[in-house]
């Protein structure tokens, strides 16, 4: 999770700032990166307000979507961990260093490559993930309630950004 720690603006601010995607260019920027920025800034506010719910479970972001994996999945991999979760950085063997000493994971040897570990929720673990999940999903709702129509031209367009961009070229 990214701060604007120092600029002293809202994610709300940063939004009306980056204009609207479907208004034409920002300024003189294209409507691409129009809609590239207008991404981030989503996620960066959508980020801020689920780190101000998860703030009293003592969970970051980061935290609360590997215990709501493991909530959906059930015992995993440390490279199937990975895999699900979108960690932006750190390694995923220290993350789930610091939740097995917290008490929230426990891990064990996998039982058909001993040098691999399988990764499962505590009870604890569980019942954070369960009130996390109910955060985030109370969250979505009130924010989507009245727009759900409007979602799938939305989705559609981008799944197929993220595709392409799976298959741009980029230099070294």
């Amino acid at each position: 999770m990214s701060s604007n720690t120092g600029r002293g603006e809202s994610p709300e601010a940063e939004l009306a700032k980056s204009g609207s995607a479907g208004s034409g260019s920002a300024g003189s920027e294209s409507r691409p990166i129009a809609f590239a920025r207008r991404v981030k800034a989503l996620e960066h506010a959508l980020d801020v307000r689920l780190a101000q719910l998860f703030r009293p479970l003592a969970l970051t972001c980061v935290q609360a979507d590997v215990l709501m994996a493991l909530l959906d999945t059930g015992p995993t991999s440390l490279a199937g961990l990975a895999q699900q979760v979108i960690a932006e950085s750190g390694h995923p063997s220290r993350l789930v260093s610091r939740m097995v000493d917290r008490g929230l994971l426990d891990t064990q040897p996998a039982p058909d490559d001993r040098r691999a570990i399988v990764i499962s929720l505590t009870d604890e673990g569980r019942e954070l993930a369960e009130q996390a999940r109910a955060l985030q999903g109370d969250l979505i709702a009130s924010t989507f309630k009245g727009i759900e129509n409007d979602l799938d031209e939305s989705i559609a367009v981008m799944g197929g950004v993220e595709d392409r961009l799976k298959h741009v070229p980029v230099s070294d």
